[in-house]
């Protein structure tokens, strides 16, 4: 058994490596005059309800970084920020019509996800067991280490 798990340790691992240089590859294709906005803008597009921490997570950008660039976007109204019900530490971001529209004018086409970033290698039966191997290991995850996603560091 132990020897499955470190098998599925080192899945796990490269599946995060090969995951983080697609979005890396994803970004570089956008042509955008606004840099870390449209990088922000297109995380929202993928997800367009998100916390902060999130954000900075995938963004792969510094806390301060992502604030200054959501502070640049709300003013332009492209996005909403509003406190967590769950956490009032925690900001909830949302990308708004006006957000989503210069997204598209920015690469001429509504982003999307090359062939669902691999998924669609799998079954819908495959998608909804993958689905709940994840949500069990995510939940276990952050039993072990205390709190979830929206937890402030």
């Amino acid at each position: 058994m132990n020897k499955k798990r470190g098998e599925a340790v080192a899945l796990f691992i490269r599946l995060q490596v090969l995951s983080n240089r697609y979005q890396k590859q994803m970004f570089r294709g956008l042509n955008n005059p606004h840099g870390g906005q449209g990088r922000i803008l297109s995380l929202l597009k993928m997800k367009p309800e998100i916390t902060q921490k999130e954000l900075t997570e995938l963004s792969g950008m510094t806390k301060q970084s992502v604030t200054q660039l959501l502070d640049k976007l709300e003013k332009r109204g492209c996005i909403t920020r509003e406190q967590s019900k769950n956490d009032r530490r925690a900001s909830i971001i949302n990308l708004t019509a006006e957000g989503a529209a210069a997204l598209s004018e920015m690469d001429g086409k509504p982003h999307k996800h090359k062939k669902g970033l691999g998924f669609d290698c799998l079954s819908g039966e495959e998608l909804d067991n993958f689905n709940d191997y994840m949500a069990r290991i995510i939940r276990r995850m952050e039993e072990l280490i205390g709190g979830n996603h929206d937890d402030k560091d």
